[in-house]
């Protein structure tokens, strides 16, 4: 016969939890850490088929609550979580390679100045918009510029 717990027991279970220790915490998120990787591709697998068997599933879920998720992922976007990994995803669709797009993205909200000419960006102003200029070639980013100078530099005048 299975172990089976009271609700007495299972309710002093989850009082013990919420109290732990600090040091508890630490420990158990560790444990948890080395088990994912321990488990990865296990982990994986177990995603995938999950996804394999709910197709159909999500596909009717979406298709009933599409006005919902639209309306959710447009507020979204408006977030600054959004606006950021809206950002960062264009960033790698048009080819940027970085170590950390955390930080280049900091750097990129932070810069109020054209690296090359010092003009003040404006987002409304098409000649005076930040853009993220990098190499083509290799994808490494070079520079913090204003449309003007980017379309220099891209242009091979800069």
């Amino acid at each position: 016969m299975p172990f089976t717990r009271t609700e007495e027991q299972k309710e002093q279970r989850k009082i013990n939890y919420k109290n732990r220790t600090e040091e508890q915490k630490q420990r158990d998120r560790e444990y948890t850490k080395t088990q994912r990787e321990k488990n990865k591709d296990n982990i994986k697998l177990t995603q995938k088929n999950y996804h394999d068997s709910h197709k159909e599933e999500r596909k009717e879920y979406n298709k009933k609550n599409r006005e919902h998720i639209t309306e959710y992922h447009r507020q979204y976007i408006q977030t600054d979580l959004g606006k950021k990994i809206n950002r960062i995803g264009n960033w790698k669709n048009s080819g940027v390679i970085s170590d950390n797009y955390d930080e280049l993205y900091e750097l990129y909200i932070n810069c109020s100045n054209c690296e090359n000419c010092g003009v003040n960006f404006e987002e409304k102003n098409c000649d005076n918009r930040k853009c993220l200029d990098h190499s083509h070639t290799t994808g490494v980013f070079r520079n913090i510029l204003c449309a003007r100078c980017n379309k220099k530099r891209g242009e091979g005048n800069l």
